[in-house]
């Protein structure tokens, strides 16, 4: 689903016009990307979580030079999703 379809989803459950619609989708993702940016886990009953992850870092190995190179830490998100979810998509 686009984020057109999205606003249009929202428009038609909740009878709100497009910018207050729009509004609101922004409102969720950015509270989702600040709370992430925080490290905080962000759940949302019935969808799953959200939880920020970080790869220590690691020497690889280049077969083709020969040299190691030290990968720096990065973090990532995984998404767990919520039983119901699951359930839904099974």
């Amino acid at each position: 689903m686009a984020i057109e379809e999205t606003i249009g989803v929202i428009m038609a459950s909740a009878g709100l016009p497009e910018d207050k619609a729009r509004e609101v989708r922004n409102l969720i993702e950015q509270n989702i990307v600040e709370a992430l940016g925080r490290g905080e886990t962000m759940q949302i009953n019935g969808f799953g979580h959200f939880i920020v992850s970080r790869r220590r870092a690691r020497a690889i190995f280049n077969p083709r030079t020969r040299q190691t190179v030290i990968y720096p830490a990065t973090k990532t998100i995984l998404f767990r999703p919520s039983t119901a979810l699951m359930n839904a998509l099974n």
